[in-house]
């Protein structure tokens, strides 16, 4: 898939996923909400390479060590610019607050943690991705909400918290051989080792320049693509929303056509 779909793909998740919320929370969708959807996916992105760079260097950082890097201060400065450009300076330092403040003490505790030393279970390593990944769509929810006078509710938060982990499998599937490459972690390589047959069958492949795409996972890793999209139509079936699940569908169908990271992420079509 290229960049220019890779954005398309993007910008189409996105959209659906605010619209889904303006239909839970009653609200009309802007395209402005779409704007800012966008520069917080980037500011998230951005954290989410920084804390990487950091655990390669077996540096367990801190959020403020985070929030300081050059690229993510590019990232934070483009969000409070868009969010001060489109509402009052009130409403525009109230999200900054949340965001930052929350972010702040909620990743101090679940995140960013120092690495253990043994690798994981699969079902270790989905409990101690629940709490970042959740956070980082509940985050979403209440920044998109403010502006709108809107605090979402527990049983939309909770709607959000099963979208990003659905969100993560789908990820975890696509970056897997930047993952295996760089020495990350992984939910489909943790679960891969668990079968060690497939595992050794798959990696050669993870690791050569051939395309991987669904065809490849099922006819490499039957067995463990299988518990694995059955671990995603947990998280998908546990959301009430239809636009949520076409979002988690469409992340889904995206990563089993390629495997390269969504690098253009553009927001053109966000919210029409």
């Amino acid at each position: 898939m290229s960049t220019r779909h890779q954005s398309a793909a993007t910008d189409a998740v996105l959209e659906i996923i605010l619209r889904g919320y303006g239909r839970l929370a009653g609200f009309e969708v802007e395209e402005t909400d779409g704007q800012i959807a966008v520069r917080y996916v980037l500011f998230a992105s951005a954290l989410d390479d920084e804390y990487e760079r950091h655990l390669q260097e077996s540096e367990p950082p801190t959020f403020s060590v985070i929030v300081a890097n050059a690229r993510v201060q590019v990232a934070l400065s483009a969000l409070v610019k868009l969010l001060r450009k489109r509402y009052s300076t009130e409403i525009a330092d109230l999200s900054l607050s949340l965001l930052t403040q929350d972010a702040s003490e909620y990743y101090q505790s679940h995140v960013w943690q120092p690495p253990e030393s043994s690798k994981k279970s699969f079902q270790a390593l989905l409990s101690s991705f629940s709490g970042e990944c959740s956070g980082y769509m509940v985050f979403l929810a209440r920044l998109i909400g403010i502006p709108h006078g809107y605090m979402p509710s527990t049983t939309v938060l909770n709607e959000f918290a099963s979208l990003g982990m659905a969100a993560k499998l789908a990820d975890d599937l696509k970056d897997i051989r930047l993952d295996l490459l760089r020495g990350c972690e992984n939910l489909f390589c943790s679960l891969l080792q668990e079968y060690p047959d497939e595992y050794r069958r798959a990696v050669p492949v993870i690791l050569s320049k051939r395309r991987l795409n669904g065809r490849v996972w099922q006819a490499l890793t039957s067995t463990t693509l299988r518990e694995y999209l059955a671990v995603h139509s947990s998280f998908r079936n546990q959301l009430t929303s239809a636009h949520f699940r076409d979002a988690a569908d469409l992340m889904l169908v995206s990563a089993l056509l390629r495997n390269t990271p969504m690098s253009g992420i553009t927001g053109t079509r966000a919210v029409r």
